[in-house]
């Protein structure tokens, strides 16, 4: 792409499928290598739209691995600069020795110390970001029981105890995504939901003062818990969802999965408000919204 100078010199761009990286068309060749390898890192530490604007270790090791990689390149426009001067039989200016172990060493420590920055930067930030994570896997729990004995077959392995709600969680980040998959596969399996029980439920806690999102959420739970009701007593037909390592598309196909993972949780601690309940209540005897509507 062409660029102006008060323009960014790169670009990541994310999408559902792959990563592309953009960088100006008339850059030079050693600010084309930086820009690129900067992006890199940026894939490689999985920076969010936000978090990459922000300084911290991320961008310092990101600015050590465009340094090593210009140490690099001066290492090869020396050592190229040396052979021309040696075929011309003339004799650099410079002690080539130590100009080529300086450019190496320097290449090598910059660009592994960038690699070891990163590496404990993720470590230490799958430490802070525990706490939240867990929680969030904690709330999803409702929820997933729900679906799991509505539809056994959404998970992999079969956990030994189900109905527990788990407190200490061991690899948490790979956890709360499969279990993003796992809800996500137990709603499809479900069929088509009731729109006007959500419009009801969501209708209702909007008078009740609830924001968007958590009126949003209750919409969800008191559809979901009707498809649910409804498959028990054999009036819906359960879909064949074969469980896959990968998202469905139409529900955990985001970059952010604790994005997705807050969404689910505020469908899971609908599940037990009394207005929900209520609405599932009035429902659950009816038949649903395309049986209502046959002639």
């Amino acid at each position: 792409m062409s660029v102006e100078q008060t323009e960014p010199c790169g670009l990541w761009v994310a999408t559902g499928e792959t990563d592309y990286v953009l960088y100006g068309r008339d850059s030079p060749p050693i600010l084309r290598l930086q820009t690129i390898l900067h992006e890199l890192m940026h894939i490689a530490l999985r920076h969010a739209g936000h978090a990459a604007l922000s300084w911290g270790t991320g961008q310092v090791a990101g600015l050590l691995l465009s340094a090593g990689a210009a140490f690099g390149a001066a290492f090869v426009a020396h050592k190229a600069l040396f052979l021309g001067l040696k075929l011309a039989d003339l004799a650099p200016p410079w002690p080539e020795p130590v100009v080529t172990q300086t450019l190496v060493t320097f290449s090598v420590v910059l660009i592994c110390s960038s690699f070891v920055l990163a590496t404990l930067w993720k470590a230490v930030d799958g430490v802070r970001a525990w706490p939240r994570r867990s929680a969030m896997y904690r709330d999803l729990h409702a929820l997933w029981y729900l679906l799991y004995q509505a539809v056994p077959d959404i998970v992999l392995v079969t956990p030994r105890r189900p109905r527990r709600d788990p407190w200490w969680v061991f690899g948490v980040e790979q956890r709360l995504y499969r279990r993003c998959v796992e809800i996500g596969d137990g709603i499809q399996a479900l069929g088509p939901q009731d729109a006007q029980v959500r419009t009801v439920a969501s209708g209702r806690a909007a008078e009740l003062g609830w924001d968007q999102a958590r009126a949003a959420a209750a919409g969800e739970a008191a559809a979901i818990l009707v498809a649910v009701r409804r498959l028990e007593q054999g009036r819906v037909v359960r879909r064949e969802v074969e469980p896959d390592l990968e998202p469905q598309p139409a529900k955990v196909a985001h970059v952010d999965v604790e994005a997705d993972a807050r969404r689910l949780a505020l469908i899971s601690i609908s599940l037990s408000e009394p207005l929900v309940r209520e609405t599932v209540a009035r429902f659950s005897s009816e038949p649903a919204s395309e049986e209502r509507a046959r002639p």
